[in-house]
């Protein structure tokens, strides 16, 4: 019987991805329309995803299907930025905090989730323009995700959520008209944005170690997390014991268990706290692990 429904879920992927080079190749300029353009419809993938309740999350059949339905490959045209120069999160100061941990790390990978535009307060574009990093952006509102495709990030990009559980999942998402940078998985919202105008949608969600074993990744320099209070239900789905992330940078401010809960979870899978940064618009944790050898100043 499981055999059956694997057979039935690689025979809709395979004529997907048929369908999917077939539209690529007349249509090469195309990657966007009202929606990002997959061969997998939103009906076929709550299908398929009520079909993989049971499958661990590094097994071969989910993460053929991310890289063939979700990856876009960073891209190779130059940068198309509005302000191609300037650091875009510099009064936050993210960046500078793992330029300098890192010590002037080159050729890094970064994860960010949620990357909005990729340039608009962006904590990971000084380290992909400058020191050549590159990384894995998600980025769940397709709106958000069109602008984010016309930056030309020379990194990996998905629209996609992150998922709460060890399995995909298909969420009920609301995009906050007014900004929509505080879209976010719907039981997360909080008050702050129960007055606003909102468009309720699905969202397809992969657990993030599945994403970085699609991409053959296995040690993250730095990972950026802003998903509107989802955040620690989304490391939970983390097995810190397969992947080694140096530093995280996690918004706190929506975490409905509150900030001491989340800077606990984090230290009990061998993290230091290095800095609270909470200046314009960012109220970040930012972790160091144990393994990552710290500059003087941060051995306090």
């Amino acid at each position: 019987m499981k055999a059956c429904k694997i057979l039935r879920i690689q025979i809709i992927l395979l004529f997907g991805l048929l369908f999917l080079i077939c539209f690529r190749f007349f249509n090469p300029n195309k990657i966007l329309e009202d929606s990002v353009t997959r061969a997998v419809s939103l009906t076929q993938e709550s299908e398929i995803f009520d079909e993989w309740r049971t499958l661990s999350q590094d097994d071969p059949v989910l993460l053929n299907f991310i890289r063939s339905q979700y990856l876009i490959a960073p891209s190779k045209k130059p940068y198309n930025l509005k302000e191609p120069n300037e650091d875009p999160s510099s009064n936050e100061g993210q960046n500078k905090y793992v330029i300098e941990i890192l010590h002037n790390m080159t050729g890094g990978f970064f994860v960010e989730c949620g990357a909005y535009d990729g340039e608009f307060l962006s904590t990971t574009l000084v380290l992909e323009r400058d020191y050549g990093w590159t990384g894995f952006m998600a980025e769940p509102v397709v709106a958000n995700f069109a602008n984010l495709v016309s930056k030309n990030r020379k990194s990996w990009i998905a629209n996609i959520c992150l998922s709460t559980i060890n399995r995909p999942q298909m969420v009920t998402f609301e995009e906050v008209e007014e900004n929509l940078s505080n879209s976010g998985i719907q039981k997360f919202m909080g008050t702050h944005v129960q007055n606003l105008k909102k468009k309720v949608t699905k969202v397809a969600c992969f657990p993030i170690f599945s994403v970085l074993l699609a991409l053959n990744v296995a040690t993250v320099d730095f990972f950026t997390l802003d998903v509107e209070g989802a955040e620690l239900d989304v490391l939970k789905t983390i097995p810190f014991d397969s992947i080694l992330i140096k530093i995280f940078c996690i918004e706190w401010n929506h975490v409905p268990e509150g900030k001491a809960e989340l800077r606990r979870y984090v230290e009990s899978k061998n993290y230091t706290l290095v800095a609270e940064i909470r200046k314009g618009n960012a109220y970040d944790l930012l972790f160091a692990h144990k393994s990552v050898p710290l500059p003087q100043k941060y051995n306090v």
